[in-house]
């Protein structure tokens, strides 16, 4: 628990100081331009999306030792 305490104190002034600085740039709207199905169970919640050999993978928090392949149609 004290280690908890620590790092709050520690990120906290930094934390203030950022309050008073200038306003961050607005962040755009993402806008869905298609989507593809994904191979595998029905719950498979994809969670992170690379390129392996040309192909587009995924992974999933529901599944820990499965790389899912995503097809493009």
């Amino acid at each position: 628990m004290k280690r908890f305490y620590v790092v709050l104190l520690l990120l906290l002034p930094p934390l203030l100081v950022c309050q008073k600085s200038e306003p961050v740039a607005k962040i755009p709207t993402l806008k869905l331009v298609q989507a593809y199905p994904v191979e595998g169970p029905p719950n498979i919640q994809p969670s992170g999306l690379t390129i392996w050999q040309d192909t587009l993978v995924t992974v999933s928090d529901k599944h820990d030792d499965t790389i899912f392949k995503i097809i493009l149609k």
